[in-house]
């Protein structure tokens, strides 16, 4: 019985696969642009190349040279996530209908908090420094869902901070050069179906006697993550009466992470063999790198259109690997074989006077998880954005901006969901999501 025990944690083990590995938001997959709210306004179109602003730190580093003095812009934007189940089916291992509801809202409340310096040292030189969160945001579900064997909570936050330096080679061409020095954290947690993993491995008759029958002995796990990684970030950037060519790359970051494991309700057998106990787990994560394409043409005083390309080099998340400290516990391995993925947007300002600039965009961003890849823990679809946005130039000094961006996932379509878990629980449905950005930003200029 030890054996047929241990051989059914090695196949339940993708119930807790998902220790370390950030998996909830809706922007190519879990990665957030809502890194300057002038940006947003104009669904951040021409991001590489607009660089009116300190922001241009991260979109592409070589802007910074365009600034004429010293300054500070600070910025939040808060994003609203909806996206709700629809189950059409649900049954456990041994075909019975799973118990609970279809988990409330999903989306949480967050967004990023951004912060840039950048200053001219001469003619030809420039330095700043910018803090922002490129990856984030969470999913929740009621515990008892019917989906809780998959997920419950998803949260990560990976906190950026950009030292950059800057040439300025010619009136008309620059290139800029920085570091990222990144620290993410992730929890993750989700419900587990101990009498199904007896059922499946031991049978009926044993685990009826032992007390674990599928929904009838279920346990919760609660897994930690963190560490802190580097990478790097380029760009260059061509302006020539009135038109700016921007191409900025950010490279992957390669993040270990290291953190634990925390199980509730594991039964007297289970811990008696050593498994499903609280132990020390390790990860690695790849950050995706970016590849971004800004144009801008500034027509008169008054009108400027923009256009943006970005790749995000998903095709590396090919599966979540999970090792445990604890030599009885298996590696877990989750396959997710995501894709790369583009998101292209048009904006246009409008220097109304001057005092106010306004501002509109709108984009296609698509999603780098196919329906039949789609998970619990993020729910992703294509995403078409639109946005609006204004600027108060309330001195030579100071200007405030708000922003304000609509995405709707799938087209309004409802986004399938078909979806076999660990413990051979089955479930099936739709999901329809859609998300409301607002930001604020300051800018002052020393």
């Amino acid at each position: 019985m030890k054996n047929k025990l241990l051989s059914a944690f090695a196949k339940a083990a993708l119930v807790v696969s998902v220790a370390a590995v950030p998996l909830a938001s809706y922007a190519a997959g879990f990665s957030l642009s809502e890194q300057s709210v002038t940006g947003l306004g104009r669904t951040f179109a021409g991001g590489a190349a607009f660089a009116n602003d300190a922001s241009t730190l991260y979109y592409n580093p070589a802007g910074i040279t365009r600034l004429k003095g010293p300054e500070v812009v600070q910025g939040f934007s808060l994003i609203s996530l909806t996206a709700d189940f629809d189950k059409t089916l649900g049954v456990d291992a041994i075909g019975q209908p799973l118990s609970g509801g279809e988990g409330g809202p999903v989306g949480k409340l967050g967004g990023p908090l951004t912060l840039y310096y950048a200053a001219p040292i001469d003619d030809q030189w420039f330095w700043g420094v910018g803090v922002n969160a490129p990856f984030g945001l969470a999913t929740t579900y009621d515990r008892d869902w019917v989906g809780r064997y998959q997920a419950t909570y998803s949260r990560v936050m990976i906190i950026n901070i950009q030292p950059t330096i800057a040439r300025k080679v010619s009136e008309e061409f620059s290139w800029g050069f920085g570091l990222d020095i990144q620290y993410m954290e992730v929890k993750l947690e989700n419900a587990l179906d101990f009498g199904s993993i007896c059922f499946g491995q031991v049978g009926p008759v044993t685990c009826s006697g032992l007390g674990l029958t599928p929904q009838g002995a279920d346990g919760y796990v609660s897994l930690t993550g963190n560490g802190m990684s580097y990478g790097w970030n380029g760009g260059l950037l061509w302006e020539h009466e009135g038109t700016r060519l921007g191409l900025s790359y950010r490279s992957q970051v390669k993040h270990s992470l290291e953190g634990d494991s925390d199980f509730t309700g594991t039964p007297a057998v289970f811990t008696g063999l050593g498994v499903f106990t609280d132990t020390g787990i390790t990860a690695d994560f790849d950050t995706p790198e970016l590849l971004s394409l800004g144009v801008v043409r500034e027509v008169n005083d008054e009108w400027t259109v923009s256009f943006d390309l970005t790749r995000t080099g998903w095709d590396t998340f090919k599966e979540l690997r999970v090792q445990f400290d604890n030599p009885n516990q298996p590696d877990s391995v989750q396959p997710e074989n995501w894709t790369d993925v583009y998101k292209a947007s048009l904006g246009v300002d409008w220097r109304m006077n001057g005092n106010w600039t306004l501002r509109a965009g709108y984009g296609y961003d698509n999603s780098p998880v196919a329906d039949v890849d789609r998970t619990a823990r993020l729910p992703d679809g294509d995403r078409t954005w639109l946005s609006a946005g204004a600027t108060w130039h309330y001195s030579d000094k100071l200007e405030f901006s708000a922003g304000y961006a609509y995405l709707q996932l799938g087209g309004g379509e409802p986004l399938p969901f078909d979806q076999t878990g660990a413990t051979s629980d089955h479930i099936v449905g739709t999901y329809e999501g859609e998300a409301n950005i607002i930001g604020l930003e300051a800018r002052m200029k020393f």
